[in-house]
């Protein structure tokens, strides 16, 4: 059976959340040891892609409104983390791709999301691939859920779970956002566009994300969410957890 490390870290800032994101990337590249890492974020956050720059936020009514800003280490657009659990994976590559790891993880999650709640076994994966070359070029690209990736999850074509991954050298990082209310659409208050532009978005995010409250009509238990999660990928990559790290929870 292989060995995996586990953390729980529960609530802290967008500086924190990457920084140990990057610190466990390095760590398995040393060990060998994967490490599933799950969190949330205080206070919200928007993320940016690598390659993306500051410009397109209000960063006045950022601050006014205490939503912090972070770049992410990995790719993708603007992400706005508020009520959401947050997934980390860092591992080496060897005999896989980092598309197959993609896959394994969204099936390792897809199980976890439909052992958490009856009403989420029809949650899929995503098989086609956007032309992102072209779709960059539009403003719908500046939210991360406003387009969905070949293997990142979705029901009934709205999608459920975000991701980004990016590799350094010998390993992969790749970590996710799992939608467990609707606050991420709040990200269009934080964009300088036209009125336009920003009502456009906003019709994309409403129509093409989806959460897990809005499905179960239920407020998310997190942490029995984060136990799902991290049982699902136990089942996928039959592993056992001989590091299990879950800071207090405040």
């Amino acid at each position: 059976m292989k060995i995996w490390n586990f953390e729980n870290t529960f609530e802290n800032d967008g500086k924190f959340n990457m920084n140990r994101d990057v610190e466990l990337c390095q760590a398995v590249s040393t060990t060998g040891v994967p490490t599933l890492r799950l969190y949330r974020w205080k206070p919200f956050t928007i993320s940016l892609g690598y390659n993306q720059k500051e410009n397109v936020l209000n960063l006045e009514r950022c601050n006014s409104d205490d939503i912090g800003i972070v770049k992410r280490p990995t790719g993708g657009r603007a992400i706005l983390h508020a009520e959401e659990l947050t997934y980390s994976v860092t591992m080496r590559i060897n005999e896989k791709n980092s598309a197959q790891i993609y896959n394994e993880i969204s099936e390792a999650l897809i199980f976890g999301l439909r052992l958490y709640d009856k009403k989420l076994e029809s949650v899929e994966l995503e098989k086609n691939q956007i032309d992102f070359t072209s779709f960059y070029k539009s403003h719908s690209s500046i939210p991360c859920f406003s387009s969905s990736a070949k293997y990142e999850i979705k029901l009934e074509d709205k999608k459920l779970v975000g991701s980004a991954r990016r590799v350094f050298g010998n390993t992969i990082l790749q970590h996710g956002s799992i939608l467990c209310g609707d606050y991420h659409k709040k990200l269009v208050d934080y964009l300088i566009l036209s009125e336009s532009n920003l009502s456009e978005l906003k019709n994309d995010l409403d129509s093409k994300t989806i959460s897990i409250g809005e499905i179960t009509e239920n407020d998310v238990d997190y942490s029995r969410l984060a136990s799902c999660i991290k049982f699902g990928f136990q089942k996928k990559f039959s592993i056992a957890y001989s590091n299990e790290i879950e800071m207090i929870e405040v």
